[in-house]
């Protein structure tokens, strides 16, 4: 088990974040799928309102490449799609049933899935707390032999699962074209002219963060309570698809990550952003093949883990609510899409909601701003919206985003607020503090302190890539290490000058992307 040290990190101290303890909700009204915010695809609707769909009917594909799917997590009707500018597909919403009826094709795939459990193991079984069955840790291996990976590629396509595979650089949905790497394997003779060309079917590194958010997402160990058996599972299931698996995990939770220890290959540090797949994929890689290494989140392992183990579908995901205004912040399981007001209930006015990290995240909207035809970065503050998690967000912070003046402010400057630098006089005793999107202050030009660069976990140096970018010289960005961002937020939130640096990252490496796709 190796360390990984970050001494570049988010060091201050946030109030109100989640406690440990688990809330089960009941069912939500309705549920969501999110188009316009999966990075890259290109969705072509397979529905329209007022269909009835099962769980595991497909909603919506990708027309890059058409075996990717996105699949309803629950039985219901189509109530309404939200369109956006240029008819961009904002949101799907299902009306749950409660019935539960699985899609005809995903049940095959699950049946066949539990013909191959029993077959592997007809004696012997382990029953989880909810009394399914799975395979016992000593027979991983052999389910793991009777699967080849393209057949593992096949039937996580079939469950709209694969696309839980995110690939570096641009975390698009890992590509298939190019996994079978063709390498070359030396005769017992030596001789050179008898090597035998053998393919090994992977990428070169599979990244699995047990803690790739901030102090707001859910905890690695409350996350895995009670599903180690599906974590063991999931690598086991996966461990053909790359040449190395990566699991890191954070030091302080070791303790209570116990019965999946021996799968954990690096310890990260527990500040924001140590955790973060990126960092780590920077810190570890032995050359730059492995910047198309894929990573993903644990709680979709856990549900390829389920789908491999236990043969089910899990749709059940672990969220989190916090921020300043949230009486009990507590992590919560509902299920995949869920609203944002069944995590945050009644969200006083002049507060916001971030989904998806506190850094990185973003707001919710309102719907009929959405509808009215204004622009998601058109939006202000004050347009807050109650809508549906989407993929990948897994925590619900509220946060004041008043621009309140402080009377006689200058008596105090700053003595209760946020500083990852001198800026305020906080940093001369750190406390907890409570975050908010106050700005204090207004976007300026640049000031080239450097400040972006000491807190920049891969060794960028944002604030020349950023002018680089303003003059589209977009070779001199790459060339300075664009493609090692990982959008992390820390370089926006420290800017004394206001600048949103992570944002620019964002739209450079967009426009790169682009660039790459019309090129080839």
């Amino acid at each position: 088990m190796k360390y990984i040290k970050s001494g570049k990190k988010f060091n201050s101290l946030l109030i109100n974040t989640p406690a440990t303890r688990v809330i089960n909700l009941e069912p939500p009204d309705t549920v969501a799928l999110m188009p316009s915010l999966v990075p890259h695809i290109k969705p072509r609707l397979l529905v329209k309102p007022n269909d009835k769909v099962h769980k595991g009917t497909a909603i919506f594909e990708d027309k890059r490449n058409p075996e990717i799917k996105y699949l309803s997590p629950v039985s219901g009707e189509i109530i309404n799609i939200h369109f956006g500018p240029r008819r961009v597909i904002e949101e799907i919403v299902i009306r749950l049933d409660n019935k539960d009826i699985m899609d005809e094709t995903l049940s095959q795939v699950l049946s066949n899935i539990s013909t191959l459990i029993s077959n592997a193991s007809p004696v012997s079984e382990e029953k989880h707390s909810n009394g399914l069955k799975s395979l016992p840790h000593n027979l991983l291996p052999q389910l793991s032999d009777s699967f080849s990976a393209a057949n593992i590629e096949i039937i996580l396509k079939q469950a709209g699962m694969w696309q839980m595979l995110l690939q570096f650089p641009f975390m698009d949905i890992a590509e298939t074209k190019n996994t079978k790497i063709t390498t070359t394997n030396p005769s017992s003779s030596g001789e050179e002219e008898s090597n035998k060309a053998s393919e090994q079917y992977g990428f070169p590194a599979l990244i699995v963060s047990l803690q790739p958010g901030d102090s707001f997402s859910p905890c690695a160990s409350t996350i895995l309570k009670d599903r180690e058996a599906d974590f063991i599972t999931g690598i086991a299931a996966i461990k053909k698809l790359a040449a190395d698996i990566v699991v890191a995990a954070p030091q302080d939770q070791i303790k209570n990550l116990v019965k999946i220890e021996e799968h954990i290959t690096h310890l990260t540090d527990s500040e924001w952003p140590a955790g973060d797949p990126g960092v780590i994929l920077y810190k570890i890689k032995p050359d730059s093949s492995w910047n198309r290494s894929v990573t993903i989140n644990p709680q979709d392992l856990l549900a390829i883990g389920a789908l491999f183990g236990r043969g089910i579908y899990d749709v059940q995901r672990v969220f989190t609510t916090g921020g300043g205004t949230v009486e009990k912040p507590c992590h919560m399981r509902s299920i995949l899409g869920t609203p944002v007001t069944q995590l945050t209930k009644k969200v006083p006015d002049g507060k916001s909601v971030i989904t998806g990290g506190i850094f990185s995240g973003r707001h919710a909207r309102k719907r009929e701003n959405i509808k009215a035809g204004k622009h998601r970065d058109d939006l202000t503050q004050d347009d807050d919206y109650r809508g549906h998690m989407a993929a990948g967000e897994y925590s619900a912070i509220v946060l004041d985003c008043s621009q309140t003046e402080h009377f006689f402010g200058f008596l105090t400057p700053g003595t209760g607020s946020m500083s990852e630098s001198r800026t305020f006089l906080s940093a001369l005793s750190p406390t907890a503090v409570n975050a908010d999107i106050n700005l204090h202050g207004e976007e300026r030009a640049c000031i080239n302190c450097g400040i972006c660069d000491k807190k920049c976990p891969v060794d960028l140096l944002p604030q020349f890539i950023m002018k680089a970018a303003h003059a589209e010289e977009m070779e001199e960005v790459i060339q300075m290490g664009l493609l090692d961002c990982t959008l992390c937020g820390l370089c926006s939130c420290v800017c004394p000058s206001k600048i949103d640096l992570s944002a620019i990252m964002q739209r450079t490496k967009e426009q790169y992307y682009k660039l790459k796709v019309d090129t080839y």
